[in-house]
């Protein structure tokens, strides 16, 4: 577990942090409030029984022990129509519960792919080394865009930067990314 969350906190820093694909992890990041949870859940629904672990634990600490959760799934989910399937059941979750008030989903998978969309280099945005499900407080979410000065232009900012990288740092930091790969197919 400790090798999965190794290649997690690399990806993170260098990804995620290191181009400011996200403009607000950097600081929960360094003040150590990140969780990252490894669910070596070998099914689908198993790994449904971890996000509510992992939403318990959201509910029974503080923000200033945990900020968010990075809930990564190695055995499980590898299928990117089965991790969608479950990011949707862990919504409605949320919805029934109306606890979307207080968390809020986003979703990584190294098979990324956004629906409609031709260019690959765009999913890396949502391009992990293994299929993750993160939880953010809602409340932290909204005191980010808040103070943030464009977050309608982070997407666009985003791909920019993408598309700027050379091909072989974006082979350093997504060894598993094909750009020319069928999003169908595992690399």
């Amino acid at each position: 577990m400790e090798c999965v969350k190794d290649q997690v906190e690399r990806w993170l820093e260098q990804a995620v942090i290191g181009l400011n694909l996200c403009p607000f992890a950097s600081k929960p990041h360094r003040e150590g409030l990140v969780r990252i949870e490894v669910c070596m859940a070998p099914t689908p629904e198993r790994a449904l029984d971890a996000f509510f672990d992992a939403l318990d634990a959201l509910y029974e600490h503080e923000p200033s022990a945990i900020s968010n959760t990075l809930l990564v799934f190695p055995r499980a989910l590898e299928d990117f129509d089965d991790f969608l399937d479950m990011v949707a059941r862990a919504e409605r979750v949320l919805k029934r519960a109306r606890a979307r008030s207080f968390v809020q989903l986003a979703s990584f998978h190294p098979h990324y792919r956004f629906e409609r969309e031709d260019d690959p280099i765009s999913a890396l945005t949502n391009c992990s080394p293994y299929p993750i499900l993160h939880l953010l407080r809602a409340a932290e979410v909204e005191h980010a865009i808040a103070r943030h000065p464009d977050t309608l232009g982070i997407p666009a900012k985003n791909i920019e930067t993408l598309h700027a990288l050379p091909p072989e740092r974006i082979a350093h930091i997504w060894p598993w990314f094909t750009p020319a790969s069928d999003p169908t197919e595992a690399p």
